[in-house]
C-alpha cells in the first residue's frame, strides 16, 4: 500500500479469527483500488487445521476471486516445506502461496536487504561457556540452539575484551548464511557507527542503529523505513547482530535508553510471528547492570582452557609441533590461573594475547623471550600486555625504520582516543607530525600494515576492540602520572568522562598502575577546577570521583568506609562548610564498598547526582540541605527507605525528575502519620475518664494495647510514666504527662492540640 496510494483496505477489514479450541486460525486483508480490482491477502496460522479454515473462509464469502487470491502461511519445520504450499495451493484454488518470509522478501523489502560477505575467519576455536550444574559447553552450539527456537528474540554473549564475542558472532552468522541463503544478515559494529549515533539526542529503538550504520556506510542501495525493518525483522526474513554495544553505553551514557531498547525488541519488533532474532554481544561488565533489571538469555564466554590454546596455536602456526610447544610454553607463563567451580586450579588463556604470541612466533625470531626487560614511558615489564605489545612494537621497528616503541605507542593511543574510534587516511600525516619530524608517504603504507592495525574503507584502526579500550587506558596513566594540568584539552576530557566509569573493569584497569597520594588529589582537584571549560564538565568531575574513590579501595580496603570517603570529598569539594560542585553520575552496581559520603550537617551547593543510586543511603539529618542542585534517576535501592525533612531541598534545586519519588513520600508520611495518629488516641482515650487523665493499671494498659506498637517508644520518650499511688503503693501505675493535657481538649471539643499533632509527626 505504501508503494501504491491507490489501494486502500476495504471496509470491515481485516478480519482476524483466533478459534484457538477449533483450530481455525486466519487473517483477512482485502484491499481495493478504487475501480474494480483489487487482492484478497489471507493469512493461515501455522496451527490451523486447514480444512476447516477453508470451509470458514469460504462459507462467509471473505474471498471474492479464490483464483487470484495470495495466501501468506508460515514456514513449516519440514524437510519438504515445498509440499505444505502445494497442499495449501489446492485447496483454496490459487497458484500465489507464499511463506510469510518469502513474501516479504521478494515483493516488499527485496532491495532494502543488503548482499552478505561471509567473514571465512582463517583462524577459529569454538568458545566455551559454563551453566550453574554444566561447565565447559561449547557457544557456537548454545547459539544455533536458539536460533531454532521460536519465541526467544534477543540473545546476549558477554565476556571480558578480547575473549571472542565478535569472533562467537561472525563464525555464528557465517554458518547461519551457510545453512540459509535467503536470510538477509545485518552486522551492525557499535565501533563504526558511534559517532553517527552520537547525533541523536536519545537512543532507544533498533531503528536508530541501523539508520546510523546506512548512514556511515553511505549505501546508495534502499533503505527499510521503520515499519519495513519491523515487518522483516518480526517475519525472520532479517537477523541482526549489534557487535560491542559497551562502546554505545559507554561514550553516550544516559543518551543510550538501554531499557526502552530493550522493551522496543520486545513489543515493536516481535509478534505473533516469533521470528525475531537479535545477537547482542557486550563487555560483561557493562552488561551486568542491565542484566539485574531485565532477565535475557545470555551466556558468557570463557577464556581458553589449555586444549584451546593449544588448538588455536595448532591453526595459527601450521600445525608445526615445535613452533607449538614454543607458543604454549610462552603462553602458560601468561595464563591467569582461577578456581573452577569445582574447586580446582586451572589456567586460562586470553584469546587475543594468543594470537600475538602467535604473531611473534611466526615472525621467526629466535630471540623472543620473555626475561627481556622493555625501556617505555607507557609500558611495564611486569604487565603481560605490555609486554606482548613492547615486543611486537620492537619487531615492527626495522619495517617502520625506526619509529621507536613508544612513538608506535604514541600513535596507537591517537588512534585510540580519536573522535572516530579510527585515524582517515587522509589525516594520519598531520597527526605523525605530531610525533616524528618528517613523516613520508612510505612509512604510512608500512603503518598501514603493523601488526596491530587493519586499514579498510581509509582508515586506520585497531585489529582487535580491545586495543581501544586498552590504549585508552594507558593514555590516562600517562596523564594521571605527569600531573600536568597544560595536558589536560578537551579530547582527553571526552576520554575521561566518557571512560573512568565507577566500578567497572576499565578504571579498575587504570587503578592498577597509579597510586593515590597528596600530589594526585592536588592534580585532580586542578581538574575539576577546570571542568567549568568543557562539555561535559559535570561527568568529568564525577569520574575523577570514581577514579578517587577506586585507588582508595585499591590502597588499603579496610580504609575505604564512609568517613575516608568524606573526607575524600570534603578535599576536593569543601568551601566553608559546603560542598560546592560536587557531580555522582552513573555509580551504580554490587560493590561491597558502598559508595556512600556522611552529608549530615552539610549544605550541598550546585551538585548534581544522576544515577547515583546510593543517594537515599548517604547519612542526612536536619542540618542537610541541598541549594541549587540536581537530581535525577536517584530511586532508592531495594529496601531503602527514603527519609526527607522540610528543609531538605531548597527552592532552588531542580526536582523535575525525582518529583515522583517526592509525592510518593508525602502520600505515605501523610498515610503514615495518621495511623500514628490512630494509634496514639487509642493510647490517649485509655486515661481519659470523666473530663480528665487518669492513672490505669499496667496489666490494664499491656493488654488493652497490645496491638498498638507505640506503647515502648511513648513510655521511652515520657508522653506516658510510671505512677505509683500514695494510696495504693503496691499498685503499678502509667499516667499520662501534664504535657499532654490538651489533647482532652482535642476529644472533648475538637480543639487543635500542638502537642499531640507534633507528637504524631515525630513517629511518623
Amino acid at each position: 500500500m505504501d508503494k501504491n496510494s491507490s489501494l486502500s483496505l476495504a471496509e470491515n477489514y481485516p478480519v482476524r479469527v483466533k478459534n484457538w479450541k477449533d483450530s481455525i486460525i486466519y487473517e483477512v486483508y482485502k484491499l481495493t483500488d478504487g475501480f474494480d480490482g483489487g487482492k484478497d491477502f489471507i493469512y493461515i496460522h501455522d496451527s490451523s487445521n486447514q480444512g476447516k479454515t477453508f470451509g470458514e473462509i469460504n462459507s462467509k464469502g471473505y474471498i471474492s476471486k479464490p483464483e487470484s487470491s495470495i495466501i501468506l502461511i508460515d514456514k513449516p519445520a519440514l524437510k519438504d516445506v515445498e509440499k505444505r504450499k502445494e497442499n495449501i495451493s489446492k485447496l483454496f484454488g490459487t497458484k500465489f502461496v507464499y511463506f510469510v518470509d518469502e513474501f516479504g522478501r521478494n515483493f516488499l523489502y527485496k532491495d532494502c536487504l543488503l548482499p552478505y560477505e561471509k567473514f571465512n575467519l582463517p583462524i577459529y576455536v569454538n568458545g566455551l561457556y559454563d551453566l550453574e550444574e554444566e561447565h565447559d559447553l561449547p557457544a557456537l552450539e548454545k547459539l544455533k540452539e536458539w536460533y531454532r527456537t521460536e519465541n526467544e528474540p534477543l540473545f546476549i554473549v558477554s565476556g571480558h575484551g578480547g575473549i571472542g564475542k565478535t569472533t562467537l558472532a561472525k563464525q555464528f552468522l557465517d554458518q547461519i548464511y551457510s545453512e540459509e541463503r535467503d536470510q538477509g544478515i545485518l552486522f551492525i559494529d557499535s565501533k563504526e557507527i558511534i559517532n553517527e549515533l552520537s547525533r541523536n539526542s536519545k537512543i532507544s529503538d533498533v531503528f536508530d542503529f541501523y539508520r546510523a550504520q546506512m548512514d556511515v556506510d553511505g549505501n546508495d542501495s534502499s533503505r527499510f523505513n521503520k515499519d519495513l525493518l519491523k515487518l522483516s525483522i518480526d517475519n525472520g526474513s532479517l537477523t541482526v547482530v549489534l557487535d560491542g554495544i559497551d562502546e554505545v553505553i559507554a561514550k553516550l551514557g544516559n543518551r543510550f535508553d538501554v531499557q526502552a531498547f530493550i522493551t522496543s525488541i520486545f513489543q515493536e519488533y516481535s509478534s505473533d510471528l516469533r521470528k525475531t532474532k537479535f545477537l547482542i554481544t557486550c563487555r560483561d561488565h557493562f552488561w551486568s547492570e542491565v542484566g539485574k533489571k531485565i532477565l535475557l538469555p545470555e551466556i558468557i564466554l570463557k577464556a581458553f582452557n589449555s586444549t584451546l590454546a593449544h588448538e588455536f596455536f595448532n591453526q595459527k602456526l601450521a600445525g608445526d609441533k615445535k613452533r607449538i610447544t614454543n607458543a604454549m610454553t610462552i603462553a602458560e607463563k601468561l595464563a591467569i590461573e582461577t578456581t573452577t567451580k569445582q574447586g580446582n586450579a586451572e589456567l586460562v588463556y586470553i584469546p587475543f594475547l594468543l594470537d600475538m604470541i602467535g604473531y611473534l612466533i611466526n615472525s621467526k625470531s629466535e630471540d623472543f623471550t620473555l626475561t627481556k626487560q622493555i625501556t617505555s614511558r607507557y609500558l611495564s615489564s611486569e604487565n603481560h600486555t605490555d609486554f606482548l605489545i613492547a615486543q611486537v612494537c620492537d619487531r615492527e621497528i626495522i619495517k617502520l625504520g625506526g619509529l621507536s616503541v613508544d612513538q608506535q605507542i604514541e600513535l596507537f593511543i591517537r588512534i585510540a582516543i580519536s573522535k572516530d574510534s579510527g585515524i582517515d587516511l587522509y589525516d594520519i600525516k598531520q597527526e605523525l607530525q605530531k610525533i616524528v619530524a618528517e613523516p613520508d608517504n612510505a612509512l604510512i603504507e608500512k603503518i598501514k600494515g603493523h601488526t596491530l592495525l587493519v586499514c579498510s574503507d581509509n582508515k586506520i584502526q585497531f585489529r582487535y576492540d580491545v586495543f581501544d579500550v586498552y590504549f585508552t587506558a594507558l593514555h590516562l596513566v600517562y596523564f594521571f602520572k605527569q600531573k600536568d594540568i597544560a595536558a589536560l584539552n578537551e579530547q582527553t576530557a571526552k576520554v575521561i568522562a566518557g571512560y573512568l566509569k565507577y566500578d567497572s573493569s576499565f578504571i579498575e584497569s587504570v587503578c592498577e598502575r597509579i597510586e593515590i597520594n597528596d600530589d594526585l588529589l592536588l592534580f585532580c582537584i586542578e581538574i575539576i577546577e577546570s571542568a567549568a571549560d568543557y562539555e561535559d564538565g559535570n561527568n568529568l568531575i564525577s569520574s575523577i570521583v570514581s577514579l578517587l574513590l577506586c585507588l582508595l579501595q585499591k590502597s588499603d580496603s579496610s580504609q575505604s568506609n564512609t568517613e575516608t570517603r568524606t573526607d575524600l570529598i570534603e578535599k576536593l569539594f569543601l568551601k566553608g562548610n559546603e560542598l560546592v560542585g560536587m557531580a555522582l553520575i552513573d555509580i551504580f552496581g554490587s560493590s561491597s564498598a558502598k559508595p556512600i559520603f556522611d552529608f549530615r550537617d552539610r549544605t550541598l551547593r550546585d551538585c548534581t547526582f544522576d544515577n547515583y543510586e546510593y543517594f537515599w543511603e548517604c547519612p542526612m539529618n536536619e542540618g542537610t540541605r541541598f541549594e541549587s542542585s540536581q537530581f535525577n534517576d536517584i530511586n532508592p535501592r531495594a529496601g531503602v527507605t527514603i527519609k526527607i525533612h522540610s528543609g531538605l531541598f531548597s527552592s532552588t534545586c531542580d526536582l523535575t525528575q525525582i518529583q515522583h519519588l517526592l509525592t510518593e513520600k508525602e502520600e505515605e508520611e501523610a498515610q503514615n502519620k495518621e495511623t500514628v495518629l490512630a494509634e496514639l488516641l487509642k493510647v490517649f482515650r485509655l486515661f481519659h475518664q470523666r473530663g480528665n487523665f487518669y492513672p490505669r493499671k499496667q496489666e490494664e494498659v499491656r493488654k488493652k494495647l497490645s496491638a498498638v506498637n507505640l506503647l515502648p517508644i511513648l513510655l521511652e520518650k515520657g508522653v506516658l510514666k510510671n505512677y505509683k499511688d500514695p494510696q495504693k503503693p503496691t499498685m503499678r501505675q502509667f499516667k499520662v504527662s501534664d504535657e499532654y493535657k490538651s489533647v482532652i481538649d482535642y476529644f472533648e471539643q475538637g480543639s487543635p492540640s500542638l502537642e499531640l499533632f507534633r507528637l504524631a509527626e515525630e513517629l511518623s
